[in-house]
């Protein structure tokens, strides 16, 4: 079970949250509502329930759809293990994963499918598309902690800082971290050592677009 509570920790660290309530905690995943909805309802959803013995609902809203349980019981498990309620702000890997390098690939796998991306590139300089996959975070403390795990499963990892244009913030950008690996050893080492549970995120791993 340890496995799988990895996996939903990264899945939350990507696109879910933690709020306190009066007499309980909130949990929340939110995630596309096109390309993400077949991962929730028969991976996710699943996943939540057989983990946590909860019962779980999915609503829609602006596009996305939001998956919500709620548990003080392990409102405060999570917590205790250092995954904080509210905004994630600077969130690293919580040290659960990060002391266990035999949960990393399960961490990461629920990180990517749902805040990793996978990209082909299909220039003319390569001989056929060339894969690049990243990860984009605002935590400067998330996208070390992915490198250094990242690295040491053997992967030659890229941090890229940049400013993005947004209105959310008052000076008018954010700062982001993409996290990024290139080549097919590198994608070949993904799929064999991490992989995938999103079947989007899985069909364009395994096929050129």
């Amino acid at each position: 079970m340890q496995s799988k509570l990895a996996e939903f920790l990264g899945i939350l660290t990507g696109d879910g949250y933690i709020t306190k309530l009066p007499r309980t905690f909130q949990f929340g995943i939110v995630v596309d509502a096109i390309k993400d909805k077949e991962y929730l309802e028969n991976y996710v959803k699943p996943l939540v329930e057989e983990l946590f013995e909860v019962k779980t609902r999915i609503t829609f809203r602006n596009g996305a759809l939001n998956l919500i349980f709620y548990s003080k019981n392990i409102g405060e498990y999570i917590t205790s293990l250092g995954f904080p309620v509210g905004k994630k702000g600077n969130l690293p890997i919580i040290d659960f994963v990060k002391q266990n390098e035999k949960l990393w690939p399960y961490f990461l796998r629920g990180y990517f499918d749902t805040d990793g991306c996978i990209f082909w590139d299909q220039r003319k300089i390569y001989t056929k598309p060339y894969p690049r996959i990243t990860f984009t975070t605002i935590s400067e403390s998330l996208a070390n902690d992915l490198k250094n795990c990242l690295e040491k499963l053997g992967f030659s990892i890229y941090i890229i800082k940049k400013n993005r244009i947004t209105t959310l913030a008052k000076r008018g950008y954010s700062i982001t971290y993409d996290i990024e690996f290139y080549g097919h050893k590198h994608l070949k080492m993904w799929n064999s050592l991490v992989g995938s549970s999103n079947p989007t995120k899985r069909l364009v791993l395994l096929t050129p677009r």
